[in-house]
């Protein structure tokens, strides 16, 4: 009865520690403690490229959706929409700002164009129509 006592509370502390792991080093965590931080992190699956990704960089969130298509003798992502959750986030946001996510997203994804969807094209035009 003692043995099968210790193996029930042996299974139980792992199962414990297997999800406290998992929480831990959960990709959305990654991506909540990016965003706190307002640091760049991607979350992305990149084996299913119908999947959207989001992605983080000085406290705002975008969304992109990838889209397939032929790039050479192969199929690539060749097209990715983005947009932001949260538009209010944008503010503060410079050109270069833009600039950098298009250039680390161009890391995942050579062969893709991006487009800005939403609130980004206004907050864009305003910051050029501003420097001129």
């Amino acid at each position: 009865m003692i043995m099968v006592l210790r193996v029930t509370v042996l299974v139980l502390l792992t199962s414990i520690v297997i999800r406290i792991a998992h929480i831990i080093f959960s990709k959305t965590r990654k991506l909540e403690s990016a965003k706190k931080q307002k640091r760049f992190f991607l979350l992305d699956d990149k084996e299913n490229p119908r999947k959207n990704f989001f992605l983080t960089y000085k406290g705002a969130v975008f969304e992109g959706e990838k889209y397939l298509g032929i790039s050479g003798d192969s199929f690539a992502v060749i097209s990715i929409s983005l947009w932001p959750k949260d538009a209010d986030k944008l503010e503060g946001m410079t050109h270069d700002d833009f600039l950098f996510i298009k250039s680390e997203l161009a890391k995942s994804y050579p062969h893709a164009s991006i487009e800005w969807n939403g609130s980004v094209k206004d907050h864009l035009r305003k910051l050029m129509s501003s420097s001129h």
